[in-house]
C-alpha cells in the first residue's frame, strides 16, 4: 500500500509537470525504484519464511518462481495502469491530438518495459536470500539501467555531420564611441562538417542492441517521440519578446518514420526479453540449492 501511495503521488507530480513544462521520465525511474523495493520485501519474506519448507511439503521450485513471477508482474502492471490513468486524467488535453496508433504503441511500451522490469527484479531478487541484500542489489540495478540506456542514448544521438557557416565580420561603433565586431554568416555558405563523435557500424548497432536490453530504453524512446505533446499551462515570462510561446502554438504532434520504427522494434525487443529473463530465472532457480 505504501507503493501504491508513492505511485499516485509520483503520477500527480510528473502530471502536473508534463502540464506546465513536458514529460520528465526521472518520475518513472523512482516510481520503479519503489517497485524495486516492493518486491524485495515480498520475494525476500518468502525466503525468510522458508521455501525449502515448501519444497519439502511438495511444492516445486519451478511453481515458486512462477508464482513469485506472476505476482510480481501483474503487480507492477497495475501500478503502471494506475499510474497512466492519473497521467492521462490530468493530460486529457491530448485527447484528440495525439495519433492513436502512436499512442497505443507507447503505451504497450511502457506496460512491456513495466512487466520486463519487474520480470528481472524478481528473477534477481530468487536468486539471492536476504531481504536487504535484494532491496539494495534491485535499487542499484533500477539506477544502474536507467543510467546505461540514457547514456547509450546520448551517444547514439551525436549527428553525423554539424552544419557550419562562413562568417564575414563588420565594425559597429556604439553610442560611446567603442568598436565591436558583428559576425554574420555568409549567405549561401552553409556547409556539412563530419561529426568526431559520431559512431560508425557496426559498433553503432552493437550499442543499440546493448542499449535496448535495458526496458528503460524502451521509456525514453517512448518520452523522446512525446518530447512535443505537453505543456499545455506552459508559462510565459512577461519580459518574454515572443509572446507566442504557448501549447496551441508549440505543440508538435508529428512522427517520423524512423521514431515509429524505432517504437515498434523497442516494443519487440522488449516482449522477447520479458519471455527470456522469465525462461532464464525459471531455469535457474530450479537449480538453486536451498538452504
Amino acid at each position: 500500500w505504501l507503493v501504491v501511495v508513492a505511485t499516485i503521488a509520483m503520477a500527480v507530480v510528473c502530471s502536473l509537470d508534463a502540464r506546465r513544462y513536458g514529460y520528465d521520465d526521472f518520475y518513472i525511474m523512482i516510481t520503479l525504484i519503489a517497485n524495486a523495493v516492493m518486491i524485495s520485501w515480498l520475494v525476500g519474506r518468502e525466503h525468510e519464511e522458508g521455501v525449502r519448507n515448501k519444497v519439502i511439503s511438495g511444492h516445486t521450485k519451478g511453481n515458486i518462481f512462477l508464482a513469485e513471477l506472476i505476482i510480481g508482474v501483474v503487480t507492477c502492471v497495475i501500478l503502471y495502469l494506475l499510474f497512466a490513468i492519473i497521467f492521462l486524467g490530468i493530460n486529457n488535453y491530448i485527447i484528440g491530438y495525439a495519433p492513436n496508433g502512436i499512442a497505443i504503441k507507447i503505451f504497450l511500451c511502457g506496460l512491456v518495459a513495466s512487466a520486463c522490469t519487474a520480470a528481472i527484479l524478481v528473477t534477481i531478487s530468487c536468486m539471492l536470500s536476504r531481504r536487504a541484500v535484494i532491496a539494495i542489489v534491485n535499487i542499484l540495478l533500477i539506477l544502474g539501467l536507467s543510467f546505461a540506456a540514457q547514456t547509450i542514448d546520448d551517444m547514439l544521438s551525436c549527428p553525423e555531420y554539424w552544419e557550419e557557416y562562413d562568417y564575414e565580420y563588420e565594425e559597429i561603433v556604439d553610442d560611446k564611441g567603442n568598436v565591436h565586431l558583428e559576425a554574420s554568416p555568409v549567405e549561401g555558405s552553409m556547409h556539412l562538417v563530419e561529426n568526431p563523435d559520431y559512431i560508425q557500424s557496426p559498433v553503432r548497432d552493437i550499442l543499440n542492441i546493448i542499449g535496448h536490453l535495458s526496458p528503460f530504453s524502451t521509456i525514453h524512446e517512448s518520452g523522446d517521440v512525446t518530447y512535443g505533446w505537453f505543456g499545455y499551462n506552459m508559462q510565459v515570462s512577461s519580459n518574454s519578446i515572443n509572446t507566442s510561446h504557448t501549447w496551441d502554438n508549440e505543440a508538435d504532434f508529428s512522427v517520423t518514420k524512423e521514431e515509429n520504427d524505432s517504437l515498434t522494434f523497442a516494443l519487440l525487443f522488449t516482449s522477447i526479453e520479458l519471455i527470456v529473463i522469465s525462461c532464464a530465472g525459471y531455469f535457474f532457480f530450479r537449480r538453486k540449492e536451498l538452504k
